[in-house]
C-alpha cells in the first residue's frame, strides 16, 4: 500500500504540510492504482526518504492515457510550489469532460434501474400511483444504557419516492 509514501513527501524535505501534501498523496494513489505498487518503494524509511527526495520512479504502463501520466507527474513534483492545485485538476477541459461523461453514465444507470422512481419525477405515470413496493423489516441497534447492552429493535420501513426507507406508521386503535 502507498500509505507510508503519500505521508512523505514534504516530511522527507523538511516541509510543512499543506495543500498541496494532498496533491502528492493524490499522485502516489494513481501511481499505485495504475501501476499496481508503489511509486516509490524502500525496505526502511531512510531509503524510502531517499528514493522521494530524489523524486524518480518508473512509467506507469502504456495503456493509461496521457492525462492520467501527466496527473500523476504533476502531482508527483518534488517541489509543493510546481504541484497543481485541485481546483486546477478539476479544471482541465479533460478532467471536466470525464466527469461530466461519469455522471451522465450514472444518471442514466440510476433512471434505469428505478423506473417507478423516473416516473414519478417526470410527472407521474398519467396520475397513476407509484407503488411504494414492499414493508420490510430493518434492525436498529438501541443502547440499554441501564445495562450498557444493546438490543436489537425491529422497526418496520417501506421504499420512499428518493429511494430511501421510512418507518411505517403505526395505525392507531380504535377505542369500542
Amino acid at each position: 500500500s502507498s500509505g507510508i509514501n503519500a505521508e512523505y513527501g514534504e516530511i522527507c524535505q523538511d516541509k510543512p504540510y499543506n495543500s498541496k501534501s494532498d496533491i502528492w498523496a493524490l499522485g502516489c494513489l494513481l501511481y499505485e492504482l495504475c501501476a499496481l505498487k508503489p511509486a516509490f518503494n524502500a525496505s526502511n524509511l531512510v531509503s524510502l526518504c531517499y528514493k522521494i527526495v530524489r523524486g524518480s520512479y518508473d512509467t506507469i504502463p502504456t495503456e493509461y492515457s496521457n492525462l492520467v501520466k501527466m496527473l500523476i507527474d504533476k502531482s508527483l513534483q518534488k517541489s509543493p510550489e510546481l504541484r497543481p492545485s485541485a481546483t486546477a485538476i478539476l479544471n482541465l477541459a479533460e478532467v471536466k469532460e470525464q466527469l461530466s461523461q461519469y455522471i451522465t453514465d450514472k444518471e442514466t444507470e440510476r433512471q434505469s434501474a428505478h423506473p417507478a422512481k423516473r416516473r414519478s419525477e417526470d410527472g407521474g405515470a398519467g396520475g397513476k400511483k407509484v407503488s411504494r413496493g414492499p414493508i420490510r423489516p430493518h434492525v436498529v441497534n438501541i443502547g440499554d444504557a441501564n445495562k450498557g447492552k444493546k438490543v436489537r429493535r425491529v422497526k418496520k420501513t417501506t421504499p420512499t419516492s428518493s429511494g430511501g426507507v421510512a418507518p411505517v406508521k403505526k395505525k392507531k386503535k380504535k377505542k369500542k
